[in-house]
């Protein structure tokens, strides 16, 4: 299935992903000269990407700083989508090259975000960020091998930022908290993801039952109620409960 790309470098991205590297830094260097490079974050990602594709390599990319108040949310998730591009268009050393930098940026990029949230106070504006920021890494984890060690780093980053910016949206909340259940399972740590299900359930049980009772469909609920079907089918193998029972056989019927 073709990649979507979105935003004002979406055309770049496009290109690149279908192989056309010219085409791509023709695109590149004409952005550079329009009048749409106002902002203040594309000519460092575009210089990363054009020292990519042209050396293999980039200076620039070395001494970028992802943080929240310089537009960490939207580097983010145009880096993500330079990943993907240069995976696609069989450039996975300089794809590589993006992910270890911003892996390595992740714990400073997660401060200043405590940071922002302490100073700014909570805003749509910081929910919208958090939307980018949790879509980038779920973009970034899609290109990474299923055994990739770096997967539980995403992970975890990507729950304590949904704490963070996210706690209004019950259907992301409810995803990053059963991956974070699953990485404990095949850790070993039973406890640790009885324990994630468990606040699942009491935060977010009662959406089963407005979802079960309406007609009308709502994305997000319908979202947050299949996260629900993990978080209750673990709960009832442990330890079985009329009550886990009864809201697993609602959660069924919702999916029939």
């Amino acid at each position: 299935m073709a990649r979507i790309f979105k935003g004002k470098h979406a055309e770049i991205c496009n290109l690149l992903a279908e192989g056309k590297i010219e085409n791509a830094l023709q695109r590149l260097y004409a952005f550079f000269r329009s009048e749409d490079n106002t902002d203040s974050y594309s000519i460092e990602l575009l210089t990363i990407l054009r020292e990519l594709l042209e050396d293999g390599d980039s200076t620039a990319l070395g001494r970028m700083r992802i943080r929240m108040k310089s537009s960490g949310d939207k580097v983010m998730i145009n880096l993500a989508q330079f990943m993907m591009a240069l995976y696609d268009s069989g450039k996975k050393a300089e794809a590589e090259q993006i992910s270890e930098k911003c892996l390595a940026e992740m714990p400073r990029f997660i401060r200043s975000i405590k940071d922002y949230v302490d100073e700014e106070g909570m805003s749509q504006t910081c929910v919208m960020a958090g939307m980018r920021i949790h879509e980038a890494l779920r973009m970034w984890q899609s290109i990474l091998p299923k055994a990739d060690e770096r997967r539980e780093a995403l992970i975890l980053s990507s729950f304590e930022i949904t704490h963070l910016l996210l706690s209004v949206k019950p259907n992301l909340v409810s995803l990053d908290k059963v991956e974070v259940a699953k990485l404990a399972a095949t850790k070993g740590d039973k406890e640790k993801q009885l324990s994630l299900c468990r606040e699942l359930v009491h935060a977010y049980g009662s959406i089963v039952d407005r979802v079960a009772a309406s007609d009308v469909f709502n994305r997000e609920d319908y979202e947050t109620v299949d996260s629900l079907k993990y978080a209750y089918r673990v709960l009832n193998e442990s330890e079985p409960n009329a009550d886990y029972a009864e809201k697993l056989a609602k959660i069924e019927k919702v999916f029939k």
